[in-house]
């Protein structure tokens, strides 16, 4: 986006997903934003921040739901 004078206002930022994060159908996640490593995000979520590892991250905007969730290769 620029101003009336052509100059920029409306700098990129990078987006950061971790390692094992599952993305929900329709996420969007906005410039700036941090997703940690073993996190899932809920279907339809608008994630704006940054969020720690083994979160589970849902909403409108996203807020985290619970943390330290933990996964396991075994088959229950």
């Amino acid at each position: 986006m620029l101003d009336e004078n052509h100059n920029r206002i409306n700098y990129p930022k990078s987006i950061t997903i971790g390692d094992r994060v599952w993305l929900g159908y329709g996420v969007n996640v906005l410039k700036g934003s941090c997703i940690g490593n073993d996190s899932v995000v809920g279907t339809q979520s608008l994630v704006t921040g940054v969020f720690k590892d083994n979160s589970i991250i849902v909403g409108n905007p996203a807020r985290i739901v619970k943390q330290n969730i933990s996964w396991d290769k075994r088959q229950l």
